[in-house]
């Protein structure tokens, strides 16, 4: 909630608040929600949302917020299990016409051999696919997909199947931006150089 809070100050004083939007990745319930939604009403052009991972953190989200559903691909850090379709039938009622995007944080797969990562990657988005097709079906169009931790970045940049659904798929691997030593190892064929 802080990092929000200073990003937004930020934003403001180079006076590009009304351009951006941000997407707190964690979900968050009591004081900590409460300090994210503040934010977000002290700072209205803004665009703020926040994981949610079932149908009460859906329903409950203060209104300046904007739920983006959590799914757990099998890491179980956090979000909603992918197998548990009532409950991601019933968090997507609770979010409603409110529903900005959805999150997938595939960083459990990182396999050595390139091939049999993206083969397990592409697999699970193949799978992901699936379930949002049946659930969502007409609603995905113009909605937000953020996959990739670090791992999957490369595979996810070749994955056409949610945009062929309609979904706007977005990656968003961390450590890429630093370019680590591990980033290099799992992502050989970027062609980056690891920061020094």
């Amino acid at each position: 909630p802080r990092e929000l809070e200073h990003l937004a100050r930020t934003l403001e004083s180079h006076g590009s608040v009304a351009e951006a939007e941000v997407l707190v990745a964690y979900p968050h319930v009591g004081p900590t929600l409460d300090l994210v939604a503040d934010t977000a009403a002290d700072h209205p052009e803004l665009r703020v949302g926040i994981l949610v991972e079932d149908p009460d953190g859906a329903r409950d989200l203060p209104v300046p917020l904007a739920p983006w559903i959590d799914l757990n691909p099998g890491m179980d850090r956090t979000g909603l299990p992918l197998e548990d379709e009532d409950r991601l039938a019933a968090t997507l009622a609770a979010a409603g016409e409110r529903l900005a995007g959805l999150s997938l944080y595939d960083g459990h797969l990182h396999q050595p051999d390139l091939a049999a990562r993206e083969a397990a990657i592409h697999g699970l988005y193949d799978r992901v696919a699936d379930v949002l097709d049946r659930h969502l079906g007409a609603r995905m169009a113009g909605l937000e997909l953020v996959t990739a931790g670090t791992p999957a970045f490369a595979h996810a940049l070749r994955y056409e199947g949610f945009t062929a659904l309609g979904l706007h798929h977005t990656v968003s691997p961390g450590t890429v931006v630093l370019h680590d030593g591990r980033s290099e190892e799992e992502n050989p064929t970027l062609g980056l150089e690891p920061a020094t």
